[in-house]
């Protein structure tokens, strides 16, 4: 199947996540970063090209568009939900892509593959091992790990059991549905 698409801006009061990528935004939104966003001097426009990363989504039968992935810029600090008229760039499809969940947890495997807070990246890898969908995370880290999320998660990072447990004792873990307010709003 042949997807075409489209840049084009949309009112951030008009988007929403699509219900196949809910736990795998659910599950970023609780990541910490190394370096605090909200401690830097500038941020994304979000309505010009310069941003680095366009949510993609699709528009549905109610005229909403439903992001599936790139929804970090959607997340604090870059955007709230007192900024509902605001425009911001998206990459948006002629029709809703098959597998958006897989590219919902691949987006999210593409995340954390960058540069996260070194006192809860084993805990938020913990976490995505036992969130995401067994048949995608297979995909994902390959059918060599081990279905446990505790080793896989020592051997995605090369750490060992103690401070995978020490990371899980810390509780850095993903926030819950109803923590996440209007992005996931119908």
């Amino acid at each position: 199947m042949q997807l075409n698409s489209q840049i084009q801006q949309i009112a951030y009061g008009r988007i929403r996540i699509a219900k196949e990528a809910t736990d795998a935004f659910i599950l970023t939104s609780s990541f910490r970063y190394q370096i605090d966003n909200k401690l830097l001097s500038t941020k994304p426009t979000l309505s010009e090209l310069s941003n680095f990363e366009l949510p993609l989504a699709y528009k549905n039968e109610f005229g909403m568009y439903r992001v599936f992935a790139g929804w970090i810029v959607l997340q604090p600090p870059y955007m709230s939900s007192k900024e509902l008229d605001k425009k911001i760039s998206v990459i948006v499809f002629d029709a809703k892509p098959p597998k958006i969940e897989a590219i919902a947890w691949e987006y999210v495997s593409f995340i954390l593959s960058r540069t996260h807070h070194r006192n809860a990246v084993l805990s938020q890898i913990f976490q995505m091992l036992i969130t995401c969908p067994p048949h995608i995370l297979e995909r994902l880290t390959g059918a060599s790990l081990s279905k446990q999320p505790e080793p896989a998660t020592m051997k995605l990072c090369s750490e060992s059991r103690q401070a995978v447990r020490t990371q899980m004792k810390k509780g850095a873990t993903a926030k819950k549905a109803e923590e996440m307010g209007e992005m996931l709003w119908i």
